[in-house]
């Protein structure tokens, strides 16, 4: 599922647990939970019921002692090797593993996840589970699945929830929440929030009602009893089968529930309702962000939708073609760069298929997908058989160069002339072609016209008839293709030089605190990637320092200035813009000049997050000027005279 980042919309969690040798196609938990997430302690009963055989292994956390162990009813020797347990289950068949265990369980987050050994963890087998827990007051207890008991006593809370769905991992949250709730028809709405955030529950509620009655009208009826949202001390959020987890400093944040709730929401259908089928790759993030955060774009209207595909061709031409993945290949996200293709690119792909076979069979095609994939899992295979069936055409082609090929369309404009009676043009395609269907504009005085061109070779000569006579003429005038933009559409911005396959950063400091802030600025924005230290091998140049040292240093290498518009503004300043090496390449350039090592230590949290920006002013750590520089005229636009 989708991270939501701290400052933008964001996945899920997706983590399985350690593997086994046996032949187990069943699992049930059946666990009872005492736990006092204050003094970390847990006592637990836990009773699985196994369809398989052989020898397996079960992993639970060293800090927990095992008091008592059966297998179908019988005490049961046990080899344990640190958090590993090998158990014998015999012959295969139906079994019982009864399981005590107590002792400590770390847990300062009150976030307790898949892989930490709070539970016997075993294979990869997904599993059923009954779940009850009891926690101390004021402590509360939430983990995904339908709660059929909630008590509160004098002393204690105590919940017991089922499985809704078989699972490869069990997460539990604690803390001493304050719960809201409100009725959707038959689905429970529910926020736990600590007491500082209940005034945002009621927003948080409403707008998760009024997703939910969006995407059962879109897709079909929401696939669980529930939709919980649970703040935590975790500064992520993470999705779970009804259920969203939302660190408490992201939950304020004004954008998240007009965007990042939504989304979250929808992986109710897409990754939790159908899960993926990671063999082809994931499709659920892409889905999900089409009909999710595109699709809150579209809601406001003007060019909003535009820009945000405009953005994310703008990120792929940010990534060098070393980085480039089909996307068949991602798995999850671990960098924005596997955003790029991953979230992005999918999320085109599902644009330009609406538009290649209408949104009537592209709706019924997600209606029809979710009826016959609902709790089960699939691939990009049952996508397309599902939009073939709806829209009656032979989709494969499509698929294949979007899915299996690395890369995006390159096109080009050439030999457009008027002609008699319209005008005529070739497309020309790079490289292997895409079967691509182009929209292309005529305007002719104040009015334009859109016509659909289809292009599947290097080279298409295409004709077009108007009355009138064509002013101008304009290939893809919306961004409805997944291409590389020319340079012309593609202005310099910070994540050409983060992206890059080889950065070198170049310290224009002599002070050590600020070396060594700026040092860590930049692991920050390289995401933790070591930077090059050979300028001969360099992609890309990131200059990080003192304004009066980068300013000098600039001077001295004949690198562009700051610019005149930003120079004098703030106490920090970053600006993107290009340079030629040594070799005569002409490479990305990245600048972040500071008035002083407060100024450069306060860029630490926000500056990474505006990679898609050409420049920026900070006061602080405040962004008081932002903007991108402006694209010059693309060579897929031509204007008669």
């Amino acid at each position: 599922m989708r991270l939501l980042l701290i400052l933008v919309a964001v996945a899920v969690l997706f983590i399985a647990p350690a593997s086994a040798s046996a032949d187990i196609t069943s699992l049930h938990h059946k666990l009872d939970l005492r736990l006092d997430p204050l003094k970390q302690t847990l006592d637990a009963t836990d009773q699985i019921r196994i369809e398989g055989g052989g020898k397996t292994v079960l992993q639970l956390a060293q800090g927990l002692i095992i008091t008592s162990f059966k297998v179908d009813g019988k005490p049961h020797s046990t080899m344990r090797n640190g958090t590993a347990l090998l158990v014998n289950l015999g012959a295969v068949g139906s079994h019982t593993i009864d399981i005590h265990y107590t002792g400590l369980i770390a847990n300062d987050s009150g976030f307790l996840g898949p892989g930490t050994g709070w539970y016997p963890d075993i294979g990869e087998t997904a599993f059923s589970y009954e779940l009850s827990v009891q926690v101390p007051n004021p402590q509360i207890a939430v983990a995904p699945g339908r709660m059929i008991e909630e008590v509160r006593g004098a002393e204690t809370y105590r919940v017991r929830l089922v499985s809704e769905r078989s699972s490869k991992g069990m997460v539990l949250m604690t803390g001493a929440y304050r719960i809201h709730e409100k009725q959707h028809g038959k689905i429970r709405i529910r926020t736990y929030f600590a007491e500082d955030l209940v005034p945002f529950s009621k927003g948080y509620l409403d707008d998760t009602a009024a997703y939910l009655s969006r995407y059962e009208k879109t897709i079909g009826s929401y696939p669980f009893s529930s939709f919980r949202i649970v703040s935590g001390l975790l500064p992520v959020g993470l999705g779970f089968s009804g259920l969203t987890y939302i660190g408490e400093r992201v939950l304020r944040l004004p954008f998240i529930r007009t965007t990042s709730l939504g989304h979250e929401v929808l992986h109710s259908w897409w990754g939790n309702g159908v899960e993926v089928n990671y063999d082809t790759g994931n499709w659920a993030e892409g889905l999900t962000t089409y009909m999710a955060d595109y699709a809150y774009a579209q809601d406001r209207g003007g060019d909003a939708a535009e820009k945000m595909r405009i953005g994310w061709l703008r990120d792929y031409a940010a990534l060098p073609a070393t980085r480039e993945r089909p996307i068949k290949d991602f798995i999850s996200r671990s960098h924005n760069i596997e955003q790029v293709v991953g979230y992005n690119k999918v999320a085109f792909v599902f644009h330009m298929l609406k538009g290649e076979i209408g949104k009537a069979a592209f709706d019924q095609g997600l209606r029809y997908f979710w009826q016959q994939h609902k709790f089960s899992s699939a691939g990009w295979g049952d996508l397309r058989r599902s939009f073939e069936t709806t829209s009656k055409r032979d989709l494969n082609v499509f698929f294949r160069q979007w899915i299996d090929r690395t890369g995006a369309a390159e096109i080009s404009l050439q030999n457009a002339h008027r002609t008699a009676d319209g005008v005529a043009f070739t497309i020309k395609q790079s490289g292997s072609p895409y079967a691509l269907s182009i929209p292309v504009t005529l305007t002719t005085g104040r009015e334009q016209a859109t016509h659909r061109v289809q292009s599947a070779s290097n080279s298409t000569a295409i004709a077009l008839k108007s009355s009138s006579t064509i002013d101008r003429l304009t290939v893809d005038p919306e961004f409805d293709t997944f291409r590389r933009l020319t340079p012309g559409e593609a202005p310099p911005i910070l994540r050409d030089t983060t992206y890059a396959t080889n950065p070198l950063t170049i310290l224009a400091t002599n002070d050590d605190a600020v070396r060594d802030s700026a040092r860590r600025l930049a692991d920050r924005m390289f995401g933790g990637r070591p930077p090059e230290s050979n300028s001969t091998m360099a992609t890309a140049l990131l200059v990080i320092g003192t304004t009066e040292k980068v300013r000098k240093f600039l001077r001295t290498r004949n690198l562009p200035p700051t610019p005149a518009t930003i120079a004098t503004g703030g106490t920090a300043r970053a600006w993107a813009a290009n340079w030629i090496n040594e070799k005569g390449v002409r490479l990305p350039l990245l600048v972040v000049e500071a008035d002083d090592l407060t100024a450069l230590n306060l860029l630490h949290r926000p500056l990474p997050h505006y990679g898609r920006k050409g420049y920026l002013v900070f006061e602080g750590s405040k962004v008081i000027v932002q903007g991108q520089w402006p694209a010059q005229a693309g060579p897929l636009s031509v204007t008669f005279k």
